[in-house]
């Protein structure tokens, strides 16, 4: 095993909280790891960094993964992009070695990744959730993952880099129901398990569970210190990219607007976005009103 795959390892199953007593002299001391990851979640969100916008009352365990386990204060990352970082978890290489440098490029399956070390080693391994990364898993017993960057609504999953099947509901309990499933009937417990767990969130475009729209409505945010940031200076990708333009990027939420599967949630999500405008008292008029007060606050 080489230097790099040694720390992913390592950082693996610390990050997995049950690591402690690991003895590797007899394999019933070999620690389960459930990795868990999610999809663009920015530190500021996370309130036990001290800034982040989701407090404790609101989501809880995230302060006591925590506070019971270990946090990175001052943490770096190879490459932050969606497939590419995924590239560098299974692999423990940089971008440039692994291949995998941007989304387009492909991923060879082929080449070591951390994965089909813990195989050989005894393990018994699922990915369920998100990879993006194009063919069929290796290093897997077992897999159920979203193609490419999937679906919130109704998605569909690729059971076993093979068999395309759709299912009905949020992928975000689509996705822990598959993990509960797997380890509930189909993990020898004769092995130790070593389970990928990939979340799509909170990865744009933000879309809640039907019953969550309006969980945060009489929640106050304050807005952030950069929000009328101008971005003098930076890449063209932070000055120049929208939360989310239609015209722009209409691929990444054409399955919401084309597909006849998801009519009913687009209604009720226009129907809802009409309430909010008219509680607020918001119209077309004010809409750039506040668009034109952006601008102003730009240019000076």
């Amino acid at each position: 095993m080489n230097y790099y795959l040694s720390k992913t390892v390592a950082l693996l199953t610390l990050g997995a909280g049950i690591a402690s007593g690991c003895n590797d002299k007899t394999e019933e001391q070999q620690p389960n790891i459930l990795f868990i990851m999610t999809d663009d979640h920015t530190q500021q969100a996370l309130h036990a960094y001290g800034k982040g916008m989701l407090d404790s009352v609101l989501f809880p365990n995230m302060d006591r993964l925590a506070r019971e386990g270990a946090i990175f204060m001052q943490s770096f990352v190879t490459n932050s992009i969606c497939a590419p970082s995924r590239a560098v978890m299974l692999t423990g290489k940089y971008s440039h070695m692994n291949g995998k440098v941007d989304n387009s490029n492909p991923f060879d399956w082929n080449q070591q990744t951390y994965p089909k070390l813990l195989q050989q080693a005894g393990y018994q391994t699922a990915l369920i959730g998100k990879i993006h990364l194009a063919g069929a898993p290796q290093g897997y017993d077992y897999s159920m993952t979203l193609p490419g960057q999937g679906s919130y609504y109704n998605p569909e999953f690729i059971k076993n880099g093979e068999e395309r099947l759709q299912f009905e509901g949020h992928c975000e309990w689509i996705i822990p129901g598959f993990v509960i499933d797997w380890l509930d009937n189909d993990w020898d417990r004769s092995k130790p398990f070593a389970v990928n767990y990939h979340t799509k969130a909170p990865h744009r475009c933000w879309m809640p569970d039907i019953e969550y729209l309006d969980y945060l409505e009489d929640h106050v945010f304050d807005f952030p210190e950069n929000f009328f940031d101008d971005y003098h200076g930076r890449g063209t990708a932070a000055r120049e990219w929208e939360m989310y333009d239609l015209h722009e990027d209409p691929n990444e939420m054409r399955s919401v607007y084309d597909d006849p599967a998801y009519a009913e949630v687009q209604a009720m999500m226009h129907k809802r976005l009409e309430e909010i405008r008219e509680d607020y008292g918001d119209s077309d008029e004010l809409t750039q009103d506040i668009l034109d007060i952006h601008l102003e606050r730009q240019r000076n």
